[in-house]
C-alpha cells in the first residue's frame, strides 16, 4: 500500500510500498487486492514537496491518496516517464484546478 503523499513518497519515480494491507480472506479484501496496480498519479499536488508527478511501484500496490492506473508493464513505464517529462508536466497544467494555498488538484472529469 502506498500511504501518504509527503516528500518521503514523492521524491523519486520508482517507489516501494510503505505500508501493507492486512492479509484477510473475505470478499472486500479480495476486491481490494484485485485492484492493485503499479503506477500512480496524484489526486492533489503540493508543489513544494512533489519532485515527480507520476510514480511507479516495484510491486503491485493500492493507495489511499493516489489515482491507481492499470496498464501493461511497457505502457506503465512509458506513462510514468512521459508524465514526468516537460511535455507531461504541461499536460498536467491543462487539467489542473487551483485550490487553496500551494495545492493543485487534477481534474479527472475531462
Amino acid at each position: 500500500m502506498i500511504r501518504g503523499r509527503g516528500e518521503e513518497v514523492a521524491n523519486r519515480m520508482l517507489i516501494r510500498p510503505n505500508a501493507y494491507e492486512p492479509d484477510m480472506d473475505n470478499s472486500k479484501a479480495r476486491r481490494i487486492k484485485s485492484s492493485r496496480t503499479g503506477s500512480f498519479l496524484p489526486n492533489r499536488i503540493w508543489w513544494n514537496t512533489h519532485h515527480v508527478l507520476a510514480l511507479r511501484s516495484t510491486e503491485p500496490a493500492i493507495s489511499n491518496v493516489y489515482f491507481m492506473v492499470r496498464t501493461s508493464l511497457t505502457e506503465d513505464k512509458a506513462l510514468v516517464l512521459w508524465l514526468n517529462s516537460f511535455r507531461g508536466i504541461l499536460t498536467v497544467f491543462v487539467f489542473m484546478e487551483i485550490t487553496e494555498e500551494a495545492f493543485t488538484r487534477l481534474n479527472t472529469a475531462r
